[in-house]
């Protein structure tokens, strides 16, 4: 499970690096809106926390490793959508 952990990391660091740059504005509506489709089991609210917390996170200096594992703890999500949820709330919230 550790080795599959790590790909998933390296992955997300890897895309992380490469994203197009956010613009200076926190894009909320452009983050719902990719979002809420595909996470119809959380609510927008709970998305816009999840940001929250990735961006206060990693203004924080938390690794990335770290703010997954934050994010299943409080949202009680698997390794793919926190990823994907640190993912889109950097280049959305530019954080």
């Amino acid at each position: 499970m550790r080795h599959v952990l790590r790909i998933v990391m390296a992955v997300a660091a890897a895309g992380l690096a490469f994203a197009a740059p956010a613009s200076a504005d926190a894009d909320t509506n452009g983050y719902l809106q990719a979002m809420v489709p595909q996470y119809t089991f959380l609510t927008p609210q709970q998305l816009l926390s999840a940001a929250g917390t990735v961006c206060s996170a990693t203004q924080a200096g938390k690794t990335s490793a770290d703010i997954v594992q934050q994010l299943q703890k409080e949202f009680l999500i698997g390794v793919p959508e926190a990823v994907d949820i640190t993912r889109a709330a950097v280049v959305y919230f530019d954080c």
